[in-house]
């Protein structure tokens, strides 16, 4: 909701370029080194905890080489194949991963999210990757790869809260509890921030002309990085660091990559369509994974309901993913029964109030059918069948 909320924000005026620089400098520089400080300190360590970066690092590494290899088979610019391989190869561990991480693990998940990201994505953001994309990019500018990482705000944070933490437990000198509550109110609206963040960073982009190479995008950082993570994670890893870190390996692609191409001048406009498509449709796969689930149960005789609530939800979510996408018409295609359905009780208001009489003897459609002695079963086995039709129609009309 929020991420829709920062990029209609945006697309309407409310916010401009310069605002949403604003926005993350506020996040990176302010209340994300705050929520770093907190989580930490409040939280207690073991080494183990060091093989999460580890991991990170495998996952990452292991992502690019697959990356450099499909660049060969693609024949790409050079601009945009160092696209394709940061897109690849870097997930949004930060921005996406400590909400999703806070939310089903806690402080727990949190802590273990900030060393996979602060200790295994950042440096390599900054070294690793900073030099692909030099390397790749039609830039000059030399870079200091270890000045970006040593100096990064909420890496500075967790180095400082692990030695006040440190220096607590040795001298029995804790932070007053006044520092401490101040941070925790300013650390409080990250989360919320970060992911309107998201949202007004959101580019619509000529995405039908990379559809291919971007769809492999998804095929590497979604499917392919979370096997590698639970793989590797198998081998030494266990219980919440084991999750947290799969959890983190399928994380879409970062936002950073877009100020990184900037920089080095790589095809941006690459880089920003593979950040809407990863982001999207890892938002997809969860609702589609939770449809799946609904579905199960819901087979005739259903032994659970989705009800107006949950009907409506999905279509509004369907209906923004269509328009982010700039997919409107293909939209209404692919929800053919949908539109049936609105408009069968669209005709009969129409047809009672200038007619003075019914078109069906039961509005919508589907309770006319049942009025005629059709079954459930056949009817929503009928409508399935429509549904499929009307779905590879609107598919294949959106890649024009």
């Amino acid at each position: 909701m929020f991420i829709f909320l920062g990029f209609f924000s945006r697309k309407i005026g409310l916010f401009r370029k310069e605002d949403v620089s604003v926005l993350k400098n506020v996040i990176i520089y302010l209340t994300l080194p705050a929520l770093v400080f907190v989580v930490v300190y409040r939280s207690s360590f073991s080494l183990s905890f060091f093989k999460i970066p580890a991991l990170a690092w495998g996952v990452m590494f292991l992502s690019l080489g697959v990356a450099l290899l499909l660049t060969r088979t693609l024949s790409l610019k050079r601009e945009t194949s160092g696209a394709f391989i940061l897109t690849s190869a870097i997930g949004n561990t930060g921005y996406l991963g400590y909400p999703l991480a806070l939310a089903f693990y806690g402080n727990a998940g949190f802590v273990r999210s900030l060393f996979y990201d602060l200790i295994g994505t950042v440096p390599f953001v900054f070294t690793i990757g900073v030099y692909l994309a030099e390397n790749f990019g039609k830039s000059n500018k030399s870079v200091s790869p270890l000045r970006n990482v040593f100096t990064f705000p909420p890496f500075l944070a967790l180095i400082a809260a692990y030695l006040l933490q440190f220096l607590a437990g040795e001298t029995g000198a804790a932070l007053p509890s006044f520092v401490l509550g101040a941070l925790d109110s300013l650390g409080n609206v990250t989360i919320p921030l970060i992911v309107i963040f998201i949202g007004l960073s959101l580019e619509l982009t000529s995405i039908r002309v990379f559809w291919f190479p971007i769809f492999l995008v998804c095929l590497v950082k979604l499917i392919l990085s979370p096997l590698f993570g639970y793989l590797i994670g198998s081998l030494f890893l266990k219980s919440t660091a084991f999750k947290v870190s799969v959890l983190e390996a399928s994380m879409p692609t970062f936002m950073l990559s877009l100020v990184i191409g900037s920089r080095s001048r790589l095809d941006t406009s690459f880089i920003s369509g593979a950040i809407l498509d990863t982001t999207l449709s890892t938002f997809l796969g969860l609702w589609i994974g939770a449809l799946i689930a609904f579905l199960y149960f819901n087979v005739f005789p259903a032994r659970i309901w989705l009800g107006d609530v949950g009907a409506l939800s999905f279509g509004a979510t369907l209906a923004v993913c269509g328009l982010l996408l700039g997919k409107p018409i293909a939209l209404a295609i692919i929800g053919g029964v949908f539109v049936v359905e609105v408009a069968s009780s669209l005709v009969q208001l129409l047809s009672k109030k200038f007619r003075g009489k019914k078109i069906f003897e039961v509005s919508p459609i589907h309770l006319w059918l049942q009025h005629k002695g059709w079954e459930e079963p056949k009817i929503v086995f009928r409508f399935l069948l429509a549904q499929v039709i009307f779905a590879v129609l609107g598919l294949w009309l959106s890649f024009f």
